[in-house]
């Protein structure tokens, strides 16, 4: 071994010394860091999923031409309500047609 590598050697394990016994003589911040570090993590997943969701709402599926929707016209008295969705009961009416 060269002198350079035995001092990188004796240097990285002063280091992991360090960061195994300082928050042993600090045990009152272990909680602070370890919340810090969970909020941060969690953040970053939320904002990850919600850029998924957002890059993806626009995207067309490949079988576009297949795709339907079927629209329930329910009247009202004051106003007609309009569901729209893909039920299991409409299955066998759109593949007649």
């Amino acid at each position: 071994m060269s002198l350079l590598q035995s001092k990188t050697d004796t240097m990285l394990k002063n280091n992991f010394k360090l960061a195994w016994y300082n928050p042993l003589k600090d045990q009152r911040f272990i909680f602070l860091n370890l919340l810090g570090l969970f909020s941060g993590l969690a953040c970053t997943l939320l904002i990850y999923l919600w850029m998924q969701m957002e890059l993806g709402a626009g995207k067309v599926p490949e079988n576009d031409g297949q795709l339907y929707q079927a629209i329930n016209h329910i009247p009202n008295r004051e106003a007609a309500l309009e569901t729209s969705g893909s039920a299991v009961s409409h299955a066998g009416e759109l593949n007649n047609n």
